[in-house]
């Protein structure tokens, strides 16, 4: 009579034992739920808000001087046809007089090299990642 006390209380331990093991987390019964994508998604949530702002402010950055860019530009069209086919000038001279503004010139460069240099830090810091620096810089 002393062994039927015993199983019994083995077969109680099995059954909470049991229970126990359904309520943990599937990530702690099985390791293969947790792939390296979870893992990228979960890191998404613990880089610094810093990083997000000069993330988006980079961009726009860039996307601000890609705009400017083409618009100091806007009389090199009818400068090009008109000269080179008179043969006048040189091709140095035909640039630098078909700029209109030469400082937004250089607020353009400086726009598009800061962004572009921005970004680039950005990516290379968190190149492991995947996920943020498509959904932060590249879109």
């Amino acid at each position: 009579m002393a062994t039927k006390p015993s199983t019994a209380r083995k077969e109680a331990y099995r059954w909470r034992r049991w229970l126990d093991h359904l309520s943990e987390s599937p990530s702690s019964t099985n390791p293969a739920i947790q792939s390296r994508y979870v893992d990228m998604l979960l890191e998404t949530e613990k880089i610094p808000i810093l990083h997000n702002l000069i993330a988006s402010s980079c961009t726009w950055l860039l996307l601000a001087g890609f705009l400017v860019f083409p618009g100091t530009f806007s009389t090199l069209q009818d400068t090009a046809l008109v000269d080179g086919l008179k043969g006048r000038r040189r091709d140095n001279e035909m640039i630098s007089d078909a700029i209109e503004n030469p400082p937004l010139l250089g607020l353009a460069v400086a726009s598009c090299a800061l962004g572009t240099a921005g970004c680039g830090w950005l990516w290379w810091r968190w190149r492991s990642n995947l996920i943020w620096p498509t959904r932060q810089i590249f879109l």
